[in-house]
């Protein structure tokens, strides 16, 4: 047996045996899950590394280099490159752990407006005027904030079943092991509900309202779409594209990252075939039919809001159609897969023109910069 095979197994039999994890088989599930908390996190995390280093592994504990250093480590050895993997991942998640935490603030609306009206509460019991049961949102706050399902199969809804369930709302709870965790992550709170900001987006959503069956390519000249634009100009604080300070009917209804002003208002990814190994994916979608609208009687909205199903019937378009309007795109945003939009747009950009005009893509190169592969190879280590 080979020296660097005992050292893999030495290391693998040091690293388990000082796992505090493996150390308790008699405890219960919660009680493991407890027990690694941040201090004991960082022995095992110090007690690896300082492991590895003793057989001859490479040691990279606070150094901002030292996973890329890892990951060049190429072992014939299964053990070998057993027990570096687990090195690996080790320092990925020092590096993450060592990141400063971000702060999560929230707009005050739910210490500001007792009555919680400018917080989501659908599928929760709502009065007469619409407003939520404190009991009921405050159930919703406790499951948010202990993360015991039993809690959540607790919160009260809105009417008896069958009604429509709240959706997704442990995902915040759970943890990532690749890349970094939710919570090292943040989103700038929402608008206040009583700021002159938050009404600028309602009357924007109105406008897109009351535009939902008119083509985006006949914005230019429509009349409604002008007054729309001359409309979110005149408020006092509306965040979207304007041209020369002015809402235009050319950047009516897009958003403020770069490029969203360019072209037409439809993306080509949405347009253009999307090649999918020997398939491709056909842009044309199943949407609903232009005039029929919904939720336009209060007693329909406050069943909505109180978790009934809805008691209309969808009319769908017999014709597939590219997305053209407003009613098209909030379809598709209804019914997509999460990272479909994404997926698509990768798919479109990664594979080349081909003759069959159904087969290819657009081709996009890399960049030099970020991807690099040998003459001999093509791709690389994704």
């Amino acid at each position: 047996m080979s020296t660097h095979q005992n050292s893999s197994r030495k290391l693998t039999r040091d690293v388990l045996a000082n796992d505090p994890l493996k150390q308790s088989p008699t405890k219960s599930p919660s009680s493991r899950a407890s027990a690694l908390n941040r201090r004991e996190f960082i022995t095992r995390v110090g007690g690896a590394t300082a492991a590895a280093g003793a057989v001859g592994l490479p040691s990279f504990a606070g150094t901002e280099n030292g996973v890329a250093g890892a990951a060049k480590i190429v072992s014939s050895n299964a053990q070998q490159r057993s027990v570096q993997a687990y090195q690996l991942r080790i320092g990925a998640a020092q590096l993450e752990f060592q990141q400063k935490p971000p702060p999560h603030p929230d707009n005050g609306d739910e210490v500001r407006h007792t009555k919680r009206i400018g917080n989501f509460s659908k599928g929760l019991p709502h009065n007469d005027l619409g407003e939520v049961d404190p009991a009921a949102y405050d159930a919703l706050l406790r499951a948010l904030s202990t993360g015991d399902p039993a809690e959540f199969e607790s919160i009260p809804m809105g009417c008896p079943p069958p009604h429509r369930n709240l959706t997704n709302p442990q995902a915040g709870l759970a943890y990532d092991l690749e890349g970094g965790d939710a919570a090292s992550f943040f989103m700038p709170p929402a608008p206040a509900y009583a700021s002159a900001w938050r009404a600028g987006e309602s009357v924007e959503n109105y406008w897109m309202s009351l535009l939902r069956d008119v083509p985006f390519t006949q914005y230019e000249n429509d009349t409604l779409a002008q007054a729309a634009a001359a409309d979110l100009s005149a408020l006092s604080d509306f965040r979207g594209p304007r041209i020369n300070g002015a809402v235009t009917s050319g950047t009516l209804f897009r958003n403020i990252t770069p490029g969203d002003t360019i072209g037409p208002w439809v993306s080509q990814f949405f347009l253009r075939p999307c090649p999918f190994g020997a398939n491709y994916v056909e842009q044309r979608i199943r949407t609903t039919l232009p005039g029929v609208d919904h939720m336009t009687q209060y007693p329909q909205w406050l069943n909505i809001q109180r978790a009934f199903p809805p008691d209309e019937i969808q009319q769908y378009d017999p014709v597939r159609r590219y997305i053209r309007t407003g009613r098209d795109m909030a379809q598709w945003v209804h019914i997509d897969v999460l990272y479909q939009a994404y997926f698509h747009a990768l798919l479109i950009l990664l594979t080349p023109p081909a003759n069959e005009p159904l087969s290819g893509g657009i081709g996009a190169p890399f960049d030099a910069i970020l991807f690099s592969s040998p003459p001999t190879v093509s791709g690389g280590p994704l």
